[in-house]
């Protein structure tokens, strides 16, 4: 649905959204999808950093991302991983994962978990596009 207003709001850690807050409502686009900006908290570790987001009417729980952040390796040994799950935590399997701007591509496995090599060090872009079958 476009035009619609969702709430992203950092639960975990010391990380921030859209350059500098904690909270962000921002509304849908004509594709119904809303997007914020993860800058990382200063705690590395797998989990470190959550992320929740809920719009208005929202009965059930609130959608929540998690990201790990790990101190800077070999550029050359660079890669990211994750798994994509509904919101009663079931896996979601075949989710075509890419990275903008790059030639990076995969796929979730049957236990929605993927991983792209050779990611470009710094700010990605991670983009997930799911069968409608899950929205």
């Amino acid at each position: 649905m476009s035009n619609k207003p969702v709430t992203f709001s950092v639960t975990r850690n010391d990380g921030t959204l859209d350059g500098g807050k904690r909270s962000a409502a921002v509304n849908t686009d004509p594709q119904g999808k809303a997007q914020v900006t993860l800058t990382l908290g200063s705690h590395a570790g797998s989990g470190e950093n959550q992320v929740e987001a809920t719009f208005p009417g929202n009965t059930g729980p609130p959608v929540t991302f998690v990201a790990s952040g790990v101190i800077p390796g070999d550029p050359l040994n660079t890669s990211f991983s994750g798994i994509v799950l509904t919101n009663t935590n079931q896996p979601v399997p075949g989710a075509t994962i890419s990275i903008q701007g790059t030639t990076l591509i995969t796929q979730t496995d049957s236990q929605g978990q993927f991983r792209l090599t050779g990611v470009p060090v710094g700010a990605i872009h991670l983009i997930m596009n799911l069968d409608s079958g899950y929205l």
